[in-house]
C-alpha cells in the first residue's frame, strides 16, 4: 500500500477530480432512493465505511445488499452475516476471493454487472479510487467498466485514505449501530481499532460541519459515467 503512494502524485490526482468537489460541501439525510447495493472488498468495509448511513437508510424503510468481493475465513464470514443484520442489510452477496488478489482477478468486473443486474440498484456504495488498499482500488476500476452500461449514483467511500468529499450525511442517531456492527468483528478488531477510526473520523467532520451534527459519514459523489471519467484521468484508460 505504502509503494502506490510512495511512487505517485497524490496531489495531481486530486487537481484532476478538483472541479467536481465543492469547499461548501452538502449535508444530506441518505441516500434518495428505494434501493442500495455496498460493494465491499473485505468484510468489514461495508460497516467502517458506511454503517451509519446503511443503518439510517434500512431503518427508514429501504433497502441494502451488500457485495463482498473476497473472504478469508469463516469466523470473519460469521461476523460479517451479524453485522449486516445490525445495519440492516437485506441479502449478502460473497465472490470468496482471496484478499490481496482482486487486481489479478479477470472476472471481477463481470462478477458485479451480475449483481447490479440482479439487484438493479439505484445507489452503490463503492470504494473511492485513491483508497490506499490494491483490493478497493480493483474494485473501483472494476465497477468504472460498467459506465457504458449502466446508469446510477455512485457514493465512493474511503476505509484507507479519507476522502474528500462532496457529500456529507448526518449519522448521529444510528452511531450506535454502526459502532456495533464494527464491534461484531473481533478478527479484525485484534490488529487494529477500527472503532476507534471510525469514530474519531465522523467526530471530526461532524465539527467541520457543525449544525449539531456529532456523528458523520462522508463520501464522494458522482454518477457512474463521472466516476469512470475521473478515475480515467487519474489513472488512464480502463
Amino acid at each position: 500500500m505504502q509503494k502506490f503512494f510512495r511512487n505517485t502524485k497524490l496531489f495531481s490526482y486530486y487537481e484532476k477530480i478538483q472541479p467536481a468537489l465543492k469547499y461548501s460541501f452538502s449535508v444530506q439525510d441518505g441516500p434518495p432512493v428505494k434501493n442500495v447495493l455496498v460493494i465491499a472488498p473485505h468484510q468489514d468495509d461495508e460497516s467502517i465505511a458506511c454503517g451509519g448511513a446503511i443503518t439510517k437508510h434500512t431503518s427508514s424503510g429501504g433497502k441494502a445488499s451488500v457485495l463482498f468481493l473476497t473472504s478469508d475465513m469463516p469466523e470473519r464470514a460469521q461476523e460479517a452475516s451479524n453485522a449486516c443484520k445490525i445495519i440492516g442489510v437485506d441479502e449478502v452477496i460473497s465472490l470468496k476471493h482471496s484478499a490481496d488478489t482482486l487486481h489479478t482477478q479477470k472476472t471481477i468486473s463481470d462478477s458485479i454487472e451480475n449483481v447490479i443486474k440482479q439487484q438493479k440498484p439505484e445507489v452503490v456504495f463503492a470504494p473511492f479510487w485513491l483508497d490506499n488498499h490494491s483490493d478497493h482500488r480493483a474494485a473501483a476500476s472494476a465497477l468504472a467498466k460498467l459506465a457504458k452500461k449502466y446508469d446510477f449514483i455512485v457514493y465512493a467511500y474511503g476505509v484507507w485514505l479519507p476522502v474528500y468529499p462532496n457529500v456529507l450525511i448526518d449519522c448521529s442517531k444510528h452511531w450506535d449501530s454502526k459502532m456495533s456492527a464494527i464491534g461484531c468483528y473481533k478478527s479484525q478488531l485484534k490488529d487494529r481499532d477500527y472503532i476507534a477510526m471510525a469514530d474519531g473520523i465522523s467526530k471530526y467532520w461532524a465539527c467541520v460541519k457543525g449544525r449539531g451534527i456529532t456523528n458523520a459519514e462522508v463520501y464522494f459523489v458522482a454518477t457512474i459515467k463521472e466516476y469512470a471519467t475521473m478515475q480515467e484521468r487519474i489513472f488512464g484508460k480502463l
